[in-house]
């Protein structure tokens, strides 16, 4: 099968996709033939060379463009200026960020591509595709403003609206493509029609065939640097994981889902779902990168003999998303990543440095700041749920906090880019205040919380060591405590001092 005709496959073996078969066979024989002559005749060299905004991207925002033209009864030439639209609105990218001007640039060079016979010997047509094109990487409030640029009749404007906002949301339809964590993926509310809202499923189920279609087991030829050696991993002050690392490894998010545990991600990584970040132990340096970052202030496993992978570059991140690959997002040195999973056996200890041992855990940072509410909120519910705390209305103190981060989230996701780049150290210092008032509320309760469980007052100093030495307790392994000149240490089975000199 050819990479580069994923949809023509798919539409043939549709059996196996049952909402795909069923959207599509509520198309006529005619509509069908058509729809497959458009994807076979797409011109896909004069496409931006990508998997994320690339072919696969084009032939998916065209089969949800072509649906939902259907649905609403457009006729033959807006069918045609939608599907155009849905194949080129990306033609002249540069690069896979956000960018606000890439429909701008496309909309200018359409004509390198169109023939200017047929639908687009008419001149309005052509400025309705190129308008329509320009604006889908706008915000909404620019509607009028760039219909008003192309100089579009008047009488034009409803036919120019409804085209425009089609375009937009057989775009945003492809966003399920991207995690339910990450700050791309699809928001409903930001879909303009109920037909597009309803065909959510679909998106949903045609992503997960091409992923399926283009999926490789890369655990066989993984094209990474790599190197054998120890490791270090971090679960920052996450003491509720202790005792499940202990008892099952380290596990990467893909294969946590193949098991009943539940642990959020702090933040979106460079690492995908199937990769650990480490910093091997020949890496240690006591400076700004991942091991003073991350492994001096948290709760780290020392883990021997892994097989140890380099990130790909940054400017790579289309490839390595596409692929499953960790890329080089945070900038670390030192930091490298397991695929899938460290098992129990090669976990040798638990260690905390001195100057985090003795904290109290009502002063350590619970949460990370981050641009994806859905990120925070489920990690709060983590955080409740393990103190057995059901949901975030038993704490009604805060309900308000977290409602004003996620409204200061959605009015910075409603500027465009230009604006964001400009509000954005305000919003860094807003968020952080707002996140350390919720960061607050969650100390008093972890503190309340292993008072109870020690059996301690409520006033009483609880200590990191203390949380720690009870979660450690919990398992059924046989630990031995040092008390080290730098670290608190937990070894397991029999020491393993020497690694760690």
């Amino acid at each position: 099968m050819e990479l580069d005709n994923l949809m023509e496959h798919l539409l043939n073996v549709r059996i196996d996709y049952p909402i795909l078969n069923c959207y599509f066979r509520s198309l006529t024989k005619e509509e069908q033939e058509k729809f497959y002559k458009i994807i076979h005749d797409m011109k896909r060299k004069k496409l931006y060379k990508s998997p994320i905004h690339g072919v696969y991207h084009s032939e998916k925002v065209c089969l949800f463009a072509f649906l939902l033209g259907r649905k609403l009864e457009l006729d033959e030439e807006d069918m045609q200026i939608l599907t155009d639209a849905a194949m080129y609105h990306d033609f002249k990218r540069e690069n896979d960020f956000e960018d606000p001007f890439h429909g701008m640039v496309s909309a200018d060079h359409i004509e390198e591509i169109m023939p200017l016979g047929a639908v687009y010997s008419n001149r309005v047509n052509l400025t309705m595709l190129r308008a329509i094109i320009d604006f889908h990487s706008q915000p909404d409030r620019k509607l009028r403003i760039n219909f008003d640029n192309y100089e579009l009749p008047e009488a034009s404007f409803n036919r120019y609206q409804r085209l425009a906002y089609l375009l937009k949301d057989a775009d945003a339809l492809d966003r399920t493509r991207f995690s339910e964590k990450c700050q791309a993926a699809l928001n409903p509310e930001y879909l303009h029609f109920p037909e597009s809202v309803s065909m959510i499923a679909l998106a949903q189920e045609v992503n997960g065939a091409y992923n399926k279609l283009m999926e490789r087991n890369w655990s066989d030829d993984i094209p990474l640097e790599k190197m054998n050696g120890d490791c270090l991993h971090s679960i920052g002050f996450d003491f509720f994981r202790i005792s499940s690392v202990l008892e099952n490894g380290i596990l990467s998010f893909s294969e946590m889902k193949k098991t009943t545990m539940n642990f959020p991600r702090n933040f979106d990584g460079g690492n995908s779902s199937r990769w650990i970040s480490v910093v091997p132990t020949s890496f240690v340096k006591d400076d700004e990168q991942a091991f003073g970052t991350f492994i001096r202030n948290g709760i780290s496993f020392f883990c021997d003999n892994q097989q140890l992978y380099s990130p790909m570059e940054f400017n790579k991140k289309a490839t390595a998303i596409l692929k499953g690959l960790p890329y080089d997002k945070s900038g670390y040195l030192d930091e490298r990543y397991v695929f899938e999973k460290i098992d129990v056996e090669a976990i040798k200890s638990v260690f905390v440095v001195k100057e985090h041992a003795i904290r109290d855990v009502n002063e350590l940072s619970y949460l990370y700041n981050t641009l994806y509410y859905g990120t925070l909120e489920s990690k709060v519910i983590y955080l409740l749920n393990n103190m057995g705390i059901r949901t975030i209305d038993s704490v009604p103190e805060l309900i308000e906090p977290l409602a004003r981060y996620k409204k200061e989230l959605d009015d910075y996701g409603a500027v465009d880019i230009i604006e964001r780049i400009m509000v954005a150290p305000r919003m860094k210092k807003v968020l952080n205040a707002m996140l350390k008032d919720i960061n607050a509320i969650i100390q008093r309760l972890i503190h309340n919380y292993y008072a109870c469980m020690l059996k301690r007052p409520a006033d009483s100093k609880i200590t990191v060591a203390d949380a720690l030495e009870y979660e450690i307790s919990k398992t059924n392994k046989k630990i031995t405590m040092v008390d080290g000149p730098d670290e608190l240490l937990f070894f397991i089975d029999e020491p393993q001092k020497q690694k760690l000199k």
